[in-house]
């Protein structure tokens, strides 16, 4: 073979189109802002994002998908890195409890299916004489690829007893499972629920841990890589129960730090730092807006966060993360479609 014919060959060669998952897999390392550049969603680089929503409350995040809760049960979800949003209709639930009193949602990725699902607890609560009368609690899910709700029946051969009540903060985002702290008539425990089986499960909260506290609040959080619950007490004492080993509950372990001043609590960084509000030094009752802060709960040692304007308006935090996800979807809203 001649050198002339070599050079052809090699840069024909060189031409061949590369493999569609080999382009898939270089694409994947691109940020999100510089793939849309070769879509038609470019425009989206230069506005600015805005949600007509009323009352907006962002009650999840997860893998870079925001959810949102407006007054009359309407939810969205969104995708702050290329500024879509989608409209999350209907439910499968009684008529009884498009209303309900007490909601718990939580938002979940499903890496198997490269999906997004929404867990959503509702319950009333009815007042017969002076007694306090609540029905248990029913629960839907929605996923995203088929738009649609269906029932989940909250099923736990561990309890002898139905769930009454949930903790109404957003459910925890760990291990393939959403978390939220459930009670029945006589047992308080963390309700977990699969996202890749739909199926509920018990997970054990340390034994007696509020024995002799006074409680002020508690939250189930990621800290450093483990299952972990945080109890503030009104002394000022903070209990970190940290679940060495996942759904064991002998591997409970506590350790406590001294706080003071925290009005509010987000949650944890990936290095297991809080993030937390504090009371204004100067008023007790009055929080101070500009003291949104980091608090190392190993060295105690506080950093206040650049660039974020401090006000009664921060509700949620979270760790951001671009994706595509909703890149195709036309931005309504129920105002829109009034």
């Amino acid at each position: 073979m001649s050198r002339l014919t070599e050079n052809i060959l090699s840069s024909q060669a060189l031409c061949l189109p590369l493999p569609e998952e080999v382009v898939y897999e270089i694409l994947t390392w691109l940020p999100v802002k510089s793939l849309i550049q070769f879509s038609d969603n470019t425009f989206s680089l230069i506005s600015s994002i805005e949600f007509p929503f009323k009352c907006r409350r962002i009650t999840g995040f997860c893998n870079g998908m925001i959810y949102i809760y407006c007054v009359g049960s309407i939810i969205y979800l969104c995708n702050p890195s290329i500024r879509k949003f989608k409209k999350v209709v209907g439910t499968c639930l009684p008529d009884s409890l498009n209303c309900a009193h007490h909601v718990t949602v939580g938002l979940a990725y499903h890496s198997q299916s490269n999906d997004y699902k929404i867990l959503r607890f509702m319950f009333n609560v009815h007042r017969v004489s002076t007694e306090e009368r609540v029905m248990s609690v029913k629960a839907e899910l929605y996923t995203l690829s088929t738009d649609l709700w269906r029932k989940v029946v909250i099923s736990v051969d561990s309890l002898s007893k139905s769930v009454h009540n949930i903790d109404a903060t957003p459910c925890l985002f760990f291990n393939g499972g959403l978390h939220s702290i459930a009670y029945t008539p006589d047992h308080k425990f963390i309700l977990s629920f699969d996202v890749n089986d739909e199926s509920f499960c018990e997970i054990m909260l340390p034994q007696n841990y509020l024995d002799g506290i006074s409680l002020d609040s508690e939250h189930l959080v990621v800290f450093k890589g483990l299952l972990a619950l945080i109890v503030f007490e009104q002394s000022g004492i903070c209990y970190i129960w940290l679940m060495q080993e996942y759904g064991l509950v002998e591997s409970w372990t506590k350790r406590s730090i001294p706080v003071s001043g925290i009005k509010n609590f987000f949650g944890c960084t990936v290095n297991g730092e809080f993030l937390i509000t504090k009371y204004s030094p100067y008023g007790f009752l009055s929080c101070d807006p500009k003291r949104i802060i980091l608090l190392d709960p190993e060295s105690l040692n506080e950093k206040k966060i650049l660039g974020i304007p401090g006000n009664a308006d921060v509700t949620y935090t979270a760790n951001l993360m671009e994706n595509l996800v909703l890149l195709n979807e036309v931005n309504v809203s129920s105002e829109d479609e009034t």
